[in-house]
């Protein structure tokens, strides 16, 4: 998505020079178009008016290591029509071209005679400075004639370094499950608040340390940690805070068992889980078992919000729960029902949602999520996707039909959060708000919306009213109803 991790893509045209973002295609599932620029999964192209860039904005000022994506920079396959031009592909920082290593340009020119075998470019650039704000351009230009001028080009930016001005602030980012436990040797010895940002799926095995005492920040960035054996961190502290991230596998301890966290520590404090999602089974052979915290001290608290376990938890004691035991609050979060057992004994606490395997693959529980938060905040491939995962752009919104079923295609959503109310169609609608006294219908307002198109409304209300009830309905004429109306009474 645009702004992904910093990365955009972009063109510029080249006559004025201007660049504008490249819009997303969901049709073809490439930013822009097979006639113009774009930029797919593994090729950048260029236009004869405008080159193509895969562009990276830095969030922080420091060194970076510059490389390609399996060391190799290529031209496909040109020799299938020889017609097109000569191929430019560039790196700039800003405004200036970029110097490699031995000080000649990083530009490389790629004839209609060349490919992946007798033409390819490798390279890494070390100790590149980067101020907060600086953009780094992969640029393709494929001059005045585009036949065959797709390039091979999965750019990497990697920090080496910080400036002294970004400690505070410094962000480690684990690609591999070697920076994973570098990472936790700087937390466990050095810096038990340091944060890391995910940026790809990571697994673990026996070895890798769990975090001791952690009071910063991990963005999972909605990739997945694989867990074989333990918790991801032993004792968590005030501070500590985890979000944006899936935990799978499975986890098996003596007591103290959880995806996320054994245990809290310290006198008092805080500790944050945002938008996360567990699928890793959990066993306590003795006591203690959970889906995201086991066990704590009483003057800790964890709050766990916008989250889901839709994992099997079991303890042989007399403590277990799908997401937390110890002084803990729960909003807006989701469990699998009759997932949790302690001994023989089903938990099914009724703080948070229960679902059923069937609701969490249907869409239910994704709708569910975001109705209660009043927003897209998660978004799910029905009959792909398995669980929902936290929204990114292009993703996949969930519907509710006129069935009263779940489809990314068909339906409409609808939600209230205190007084404002939101809606969103997946095709051209008309929305209807009416009041309601002794059952006779009053229309208050009703508009045209678009398909996509999040309409958010203030509801004034009228105290000589039952309730209120919202409508989507085909067209004002026939009226077709998309979704089953919303219902809420004058509290």
């Amino acid at each position: 998505m645009q702004g992904y991790d910093g990365w955009y893509y972009l063109k510029k045209d080249k006559a004025s020079g201007e660049y504008t973002q490249i819009a997303w295609n969901e049709t073809d599932k490439i930013y822009g178009s097979w006639g113009g620029s774009y930029v797919n999964e593994h090729f950048v192209m260029g236009d004869v008016n405008a080159t193509t860039s895969i562009a990276w904005k830095a969030p922080f000022s420091g060194t970076v290591t510059l490389r390609a994506t399996h060391n190799i920079v290529y031209r496909e396959n040109p020799s299938k029509d020889q017609n097109g031009s000569d191929i430019t592909a560039a790196i700039r920082i800003n405004d200036e071209q970029l110097k490699q290593n031995d000080e000649t340009d990083a530009k490389w020119t790629f004839t209609n005679q060349q490919n992946n075998e007798n033409g390819f470019q490798a390279y890494v650039i070390e100790g590149i400075h980067v101020n907060k704000g600086d953009i780094i351009y992969h640029e393709v230009d494929c001059g005045g004639n585009r036949t065959a001028a797709q390039v091979y080009w999965k750019p990497i930016v990697e920090y080496t370094a910080f400036d002294p001005e970004e400690t505070e602030q410094k962000i480690y980012f684990i690609n591999t499950i070697t920076d994973y436990k570098n990472y936790a040797d700087i937390v466990n010895s050095t810096d038990s608040s340091a944060c890391a940002k995910l940026m790809a799926d990571i697994e673990w095995n026996r070895n890798t340390p769990q975090l001791m005492n952690f009071a910063g920040t991990i963005d999972g960035n909605n990739h997945k940690i694989t867990l074989r054996g333990n918790s991801m961190i032993e004792s968590a502290i005030d501070g500590a805070v985890i979000k944006n991230l899936i935990i799978d596998g499975a986890v098996k301890m003596e007591s103290n068992a959880a995806a996320l966290i054994s245990n809290t520590a310290g006198d008092t404090g805080t500790v944050t889980i945002e938008k996360c999602m567990n699928l890793a089974d959990v066993e306590a052979t003795g006591d203690y078992a959970a889906g995201f915290v086991a066990n704590g001290v009483d003057g800790v608290m964890v709050n766990i919000n916008n989250s889901y376990s839709n994992a099997i938890v079991k303890s042989a004691g007399e403590n277990a729960d799908p997401l937390a035991n110890k002084q803990s609050t729960f909003t807006n979060c989701w469990y699998l029902k009759n997932g949790t057992k302690k001994g023989e004994e089903f938990v099914n606490p009724t703080v948070s949602m229960a679902a059923s395997a069937e609701q969490f693959a249907s869409g239910a529980v994704a709708y569910g999520l975001n109705a209660a938060a009043s927003d897209f905040i998660f978004t799910q491939k029905i009959g792909t996707d398995l669980n929902p995962v936290v929204a990114s752009e292009n993703s996949a919104k969930v519907y509710r039909t006129d069935t009263d079923e779940y489809s990314n295609n068909d339906g409409a959503f609808i939600a209230k959060n205190g007084n404002s109310t939101m809606v969103c169609s997946s095709k051209d609608a008309q929305l209807i708000f009416a009041q309601y006294k002794n059952d006779e219908m009053t229309v208050v307002d009703m508009q045209s919306i678009t398909a996509g198109e999040i309409i958010r409304s203030d509801i004034t209300y009228n105290q000589d009213t039952d309730y209120y009830r919202i409508f989507v309905w085909e067209n004002f004429d026939n009226i077709v109803p998309i979704c089953p109306h919303f219902e809420y009474a004058i509290q």
